[in-house]
């Protein structure tokens, strides 16, 4: 989704550069590349000197990509591996959090447990996972 903003020229700034930044947010869906059309139109005050600024509309075209997705997982007496394909072992026991997103709400977390007390060293298996996305 794209959202309006705004920015004012005035005596002091008119001549200094003014940079409106687009940048496309990845919303982790296989919809193919999507454009977009980012219109700026100017808006002048009615007693402005300027009329050179009056309704001047400029039309930008952003294009978001789709990146390709990654996948984890957690497999036995836990082996994990993740979305950049790293390695890992948890032998203990407890709630692990194994995903957490920096730019977004979502986190993966998991919970170990002692599967087989008969063995001397105590494997861990998975026992639960918990996945939330936004307030879910």
């Amino acid at each position: 989704a794209i959202s309006q903003c705004s920015m004012q020229f005035t005596i002091a700034n008119w001549k200094t550069e003014q940079v409106i930044e687009v940048k496309a947010v990845r919303d982790f869906v296989n919809d193919g590349n999507k454009e977009a059309d980012v219109e700026i139109q100017t808006v002048v005050f009615p007693n402005s000197t300027s009329p050179e600024w009056r309704d001047m509309i400029v039309h930008v075209q952003v294009t978001s990509q789709n990146a390709p997705s990654r996948t984890c997982h957690s497999i036995t007496d836990p082996h994990y591996q993740t979305f950049d394909q790293m390695r890992y072992n948890i032998y203990g026991f407890g709630q692990f959090v194994l995903v957490k997103s920096k730019h977004r709400v979502f986190e993966i977390q998991t919970r170990t447990w002692n599967c087989r007390k008969e063995y001397s060293d105590h494997p861990s298996c998975n026992c639960g996972v918990a996945i939330r996305e936004d307030n879910d």
